[in-house]
């Protein structure tokens, strides 16, 4: 088949890797003829390096967190020797992820999956699908939070999700009941309860409150409609959470940043561009104060830096490179 995609490319890799390593049995039978690709049940935990690693996702696992083309299991694996070796963790925040920050020598560096803050869902008004961080680090100093790192993890997915807002009602799944609201976004940031369904009364989501605030505004002066309707919602979910951390908490920083596979380039490209970019990263930077940019982090850079560091995750490495077709 000519042209197929990369989402299908890694799960045709996924398939040829499971019966490279016996794990043929393991899979759940399919109704017709194709190969499987999902683990099952009583097998969930084999689509992790270390079937330990299963306990940073217990009772927030994906609904296709077994299937061998999960992105949460993909971060797991990626980021679990962080998790479980805090020196690592801080090397990776010193060497890797960012240069903004400056780490101090008895800085001591964590790592969660699937976090959510304990008072985030009130202060962004959340009530039902709360934001939870792929990966999130907390910088402590003296035992006290001074800043976070916020990562968004996307192996084969197409996007980064669009507002269910700008979808159109209709009787077997009511929503907005005038998602052309959604494309005048200057009415939007006069009055967003009144124009933006997801602020409105109902859904009372504090997104707008963040981003248009005096101390972090977000540049709109490109757009005529919601940027956030068909594209970039879950990078602003994560950007206006590590802006709330700083406001609410006595953290004095935290960041946002994400984590592609380096040959995943649908995820970087728009259906429609927004602030005069094609490529959503680009595109979103557009629209952050000149403070808060995008942190890329490439999968090859924390593999490479865990096995320089600690030669006991050396078959780690080779895993993950052959796992997830790495180069």
């Amino acid at each position: 088949m000519p042209n197929k995609s990369f989402a299908q490319r890694m799960k045709e890799h996924q398939i040829i890797w499971a019966g490279k390593n016996g794990l043929d049995q393991l899979l759940e039978k399919r109704n017709d003829t194709q190969p499987s690709w999902v683990l099952k049940k009583e097998h969930k935990k084999r689509n992790l390096q270390d079937a330990t690693w299963w306990k940073h996702i217990e009772g927030r696992e994906h609904l296709w967190s077994r299937a061998l083309n999960s992105s949460q299991c993909f971060g797991v694996n990626l980021f679990g020797p962080l998790a479980i070796n805090r020196s690592l963790a801080k090397q990776a925040l010193t060497d890797t992820l960012f240069q903004r920050q400056e780490l101090e020598g008895g800085d001591e560096v964590t790592v969660l999956f699937e976090h959510t803050p304990e008072d985030a869902p009130e202060w962004l008004g959340e009530t039902k699908q709360a934001t939870q961080v792929d990966v999130f680090f907390t910088v402590k100093r003296m035992e006290k939070p001074i800043g976070f790192l916020l990562v968004e993890v996307k192996y084969t997915e197409q996007g980064f999700g669009s507002c269910r807002g700008a979808v159109k009602s209709i009787p077997t799944k009511p929503g907005n009941p005038d998602s052309k609201r959604c494309e005048n976004l200057q009415a939007v940031l006069e009055n967003p309860k009144k124009m933006c369904w997801m602020a409105e009364a109902e859904n009372g989501r504090h997104y707008w409150d963040f981003m248009l605030a005096p101390s972090t505004p977000f540049n709109f002066s490109s757009e005529t409609a919601c940027p956030f309707r068909q594209s970039l919602y879950q990078l602003m979910r994560n950007q206006v959470l590590a802006i709330a951390l700083v406001q609410k908490t006595k953290a004095d920083w935290a960041e946002f940043g994400v984590c592609i596979h380096p040959r995943n380039e649908e995820v970087r490209q728009l259906k429609e561009s927004v602030a005069g970019h094609n490529n959503p990263l680009q595109s979103f930077n557009e629209l952050l104060p000149n403070q808060k940019k995008l942190i890329e982090i490439n999968p090859l850079d924390i593999i490479e830096l865990v096995r320089s560091n600690d030669p006991s995750f050396s078959e780690w490495a080779d895993w993950m490179i052959s796992r997830y077709d790495l180069h």
